[in-house]
């Protein structure tokens, strides 16, 4: 097999975890036990995802990107790309690994995880859509170093909320790890070493979070414990109130839009991905 054959597969669907492995389902968020069986159009559109953004970062002169994806529909709420990690051309594990937070099936954890392109992309997405954004040289060079050290580790809450605050440490949605992961790469060289001055220098720096609105209902279900990964306890429920209100949380938009606000973008492009012959 060709060299570049064999970095391809790799890429494609290399597998692995900072923690204990276990099956993908993509597009929740989640990491859970697979249906029995396959069903093949799905893991022919999830190939063509993976293939799709291989060759465009391949193409590219990047070592290190954010890669978002698209989970469940939340078209209601304005949301398209619902779930982040951070790409590696050289990652130890193999080309193309991303590294990114996901909760564990049933439950209000969360880990690590190390997984190739199709294993990202795989599972039931509403659409299958990337958005790439690379980020300026040096931002790429510190979430390499970062990615490779302790601070990864430390930058991660286990104790998982969809809607965890962008500005408190209990507990931490999927998105907010690599947040904090970016805010540690714009801050000088040691200054992160916790969530807490990870934060710091997120307000330091102007980041905006995203806000969601919820019913009323929605606030019951979530208060009476009818949503597991969903927690409240670290927002007050002014923060709800108002025609501009909603809780502060952490999306894929806002990380961008927190990025481009400090002029450390280099090239932002949507992907989308149809399923090849």
């Amino acid at each position: 097999m060709k060299t570049t054959q064999v970095l391809l597969f790799a890429a494609l669907f290399a597998i692995g975890a900072l923690t204990t492995p276990a099956a993908s389902l993509a597009g929740t968020g989640a990491k859970c036990v697979p249906e029995v069986g396959v069903d093949f159009e799905k893991f022919k559109k999830a190939q063509s995802a993976a293939l799709g953004v291989y060759e465009y970062l391949e193409g590219s002169d990047a070592d290190v990107a954010l890669l978002g994806r698209v989970g469940s529909d939340q078209s209601d709420r304005g949301i398209l790309y619902t779930h982040v990690g951070l790409i590696f051309r050289n990652h130890p594990k193999g080309p193309w690994i991303i590294t990114h937070l996901l909760r564990d099936c049933d439950k209000a954890r969360s880990n690590l995880f190390d997984e190739g392109l199709f294993d990202f992309f795989n599972g039931s997405p509403f659409s299958y859509r990337a958005l790439v954004v690379i980020p300026t040289r040096k931002v790429q060079d510190r979430l390499e170093a970062l990615n490779r050290g302790p601070v990864t580790r430390r930058l991660h809450e286990p104790d998982y909320s969809t809607l965890a605050n962008p500005f408190r440490t209990r507990f931490q949605n999927s998105n907010q790890w690599v947040l904090e992961m970016v805010a540690a790469a714009l801050a000088p060289e040691g200054r992160v070493n916790d969530r807490a001055g990870a934060q710091r220098v997120l307000s330091e720096t102007g980041y905006e979070p995203a806000r969601m609105k919820l019913k009323f209902k929605e606030r019951v279900m979530v208060k009476a414990g009818g949503k597991l990964h969903v927690s409240l306890a670290d927002h007050r429920d002014s923060e709800n109130r108002g025609k501009d209100g909603g809780y502060h949380w952490v999306s894929v938009e806002s990380i961008v839009r927190y990025l481009e606000r400090n002029d450390r973008v280099v090239e932002k492009i949507e992907i989308p991905l149809e399923t090849r012959d």
